[in-house]
């Protein structure tokens, strides 16, 4: 196998990572968001804006955790495939 399939294996299992990571942690924003809209409001509207924003808190923080190590992985794959 060459290193420009192995580099492509690692980045395609880096995303596979990256999609399960961000669908994980939006489902523990939104499960976070629905019980503290529960507990916290009465009304409806409330209670969809806890579960949005609880849903773009788990997100933002996966996606801004899993770029940083995408940017990580490509500096280390371009340093290697230079060489």
């Amino acid at each position: 196998m060459s290193s420009k399939d192995n580099s492509s294996l690692r980045i395609a299992d880096h995303y596979d990572d990256m999609v399960q990571e961000c669908a994980t942690k939006l489902g523990y924003g939104l499960a976070g968001g629905l019980l503290a809209g529960l507990v916290m409001f009465r009304g409806g509207a409330g209670r969809i804006g806890m579960a949005a924003g609880g849903s773009g808190f788990g997100l933002g923080y996966a996606y801004a955790k899993e770029s940083m190590r995408f940017d990580i992985t490509k500096a280390d794959l371009a340093a290697r495939l230079s060489k």
